[in-house]
């Protein structure tokens, strides 16, 4: 997938959750999990149409029926029967992440894949969970699945477990000939770059989320 597929706006940060309680962090757990299944589905058809739409069948009723909006992505696909979801928000959500990280994973068995998650750490409970789901299909289909958090930030429960199980690698900071570069492919060949880059550079120790 693009460099698009999964950034911040593909999972819905974790204090939206925060002053939720009882059913409705339920449904508002739901909710936010359904938010990266649209995303990563909307990529999915757009960057691999054929791959995409030749696994879609077997999974195509719990897709529609469990992730809002979905079914305006599929417009050649009916919509299911009401009633092909669990009504429980919970077993509903396993079932409908379970038919997409299958659907990924025929995908992949055609078309190599890889996912770009950044701060993976402020991801939902339901999200993370589906992350976890993708990390151990891996070796059923070529995907790699790439995910960045903060050095000691933890991060739901799932997210925890996906950085067990995970290859780490920690990220040196970038240097101020690179913070140049990374200023000019953003602003382009504007004035003072290499002064702001020094100040970047002494600010945020060549972190680019803390630079930009």
């Amino acid at each position: 997938l693009a460099r698009r597929c999964l950034i911040h706006d593909a999972f819905v940060r974790e204090g939206v959750l925060q002053s939720v309680g009882g059913a409705q962090r339920a449904g508002e757990e739901e909710r936010a999990a359904s938010v990266g299944v649209h995303a990563l589905a909307r990529e999915l058809l757009l960057l691999s149409p054929a791959e995409a739409y030749e696994t879609l069948g077997a999974y195509a009723a719990i897709l529609v029926e469990g992730v809002p909006g979905l079914g305006e992505l599929l417009p050649d696909v009916s919509l299911p029967a009401t009633g092909t979801v669990a009504i429980d928000p919970a077993e509903r959500r396993v079932r409908v992440q379970a038919a997409f990280v299958q659907w990924l994973v025929d995908v992949a068995r055609r078309r190599p894949l890889v996912l770009l998650v950044d701060d993976v750490h402020a991801a939902d409970p339901g999200s993370a969970g589906m992350l976890v789901a993708l990390g151990h299909a891996a070796h059923k289909a070529p995907h790699l699945l790439v995910a960045t958090r903060p050095s000691g930030v933890e991060g739901p429960v799932a997210v925890q477990r996906l950085v067990r199980s995970s290859a780490r690698i920690k990220l040196r900071g970038l240097g101020r000939e690179a913070l140049v570069v990374m200023l000019t492919s953003t602003f382009g060949d504007v004035p003072h770059r290499m002064r702001l880059a020094e100040w970047l550079h002494d600010v945020g120790q060549g972190n680019p989320g803390q630079s930009l």
